[in-house]
């Protein structure tokens, strides 16, 4: 880069710079609701072209081998230098490369240029971009303008679908392939914290997660005002609602000839309300307060 180029550069970004610290001296109660909320969507916009610059420049980068030039360095990928440099955790530097080499070294050429030109935003670009992955590259071609059009009219977890059956379409083969890897990637963690909580995590299938969705949806609805605000102390509660249901109908199936049953561990005291009462304990997890033992023992059939 000569030092014509050089300065220019320079010059770019330090009134990109300039432009930023005005936007934060704006007196924002200053402002009318309207002009607030255009800004607010003006800014998203720029905020996307800005950053569709940014996977341009890492495309450039990664391209080149450049990583680490900045501090006469060399790295071992240009992921390790995004967490090294950004602080970066692993899985989003590690996507940001790929989405930047997809739209910026792959085929996405119609998604560049919606990108830099802002008609789409960052996260359509990565659908597109981690989407198109697994597909035949003249697939990914022939299919990119009507994906562009599609992502310019949906939220990206529709664009995500309309991506799924393209492929299911396009490959059927790679198709079923990603749906046994993601079978075999099922899961459900329970584990119980220092506190006497139970920690849940976990990953279902498509239709084992829509499955527990409806179930837990008319469970989870507040009652009146008196329920918990948050959305997810509602599913929680709904998710207790659910296994106790289960529990109370007597049609889970038997093991060694017994159904399935919760052990509480509680003295007299505590079941009856007395004063001092210490509670109880249930299976691995404890203690419980005897307000809890006293509701457990109220559902017993």
């Amino acid at each position: 880069m000569d030092s014509n180029t050089h300065s220019t550069e320079v010059a770019t970004l330090t009134a990109l710079v300039a432009a930023i610290d005005g936007l934060a001296a704006q007196d924002l109660n200053r402002l009318t609701d309207a002009v607030l909320a255009e800004q607010v969507v003006v800014l998203r916009g720029l905020v996307d072209r800005l950053e569709g610059q940014w996977l341009q420049q890492l495309a450039v980068v990664d391209g080149r081998g450049a990583a680490g030039a900045d501090q006469g360095q060399e790295v071992g990928s240009t992921a390790a230098w995004l967490r090294a440099r950004l602080r970066l955790g692993a899985g989003a530097a590690a996507s940001f490369v790929r989405t930047a080499r997809a739209v910026f070294r792959g085929p996405l050429t119609v998604t560049a240029d919606a990108l830099l030109g802002g008609e789409l935003s960052v996260a359509h670009a990565r659908v597109l971009a981690h989407g198109t992955q697994d597909l035949p590259e003249q697939v990914t071609v022939e299919a990119e303008a009507v994906l562009v059009a599609a992502a310019c009219r949906l939220d990206p977890p529709r664009l995500r679908r309309v991506l799924g059956h393209l492929c299911l379409v396009a490959d059927p083969e790679a198709a079923d392939r990603h749906t046994e890897l993601r079978h075999q990637r099922r899961g459900l963690w329970l584990a119980p914290t220092w506190d006497g909580m139970v920690a849940v995590d976990g990953l279902l299938e498509p239709e084992a997660g829509q499955s527990l969705v409806a179930a837990l949806e008319p469970l989870a609805r507040p009652a009146d005002a008196q329920d918990p605000p948050s959305g997810s102390q509602r599913r929680a509660d709904a998710l207790a609602e659910l296994a106790r249901r289960a529990l109370a109908g007597g049609r889970l199936p038997h093991t060694g000839g017994v159904r399935p049953q919760l052990t509480v561990t509680v003295d007299l005291d505590g079941l009856l309300g007395r004063h001092h009462a210490v509670g109880g304990e249930v299976g691995g997890v404890g203690p419980l307060d005897p307000e809890a033992c006293r509701r457990l023992a109220c559902d017993v059939p």
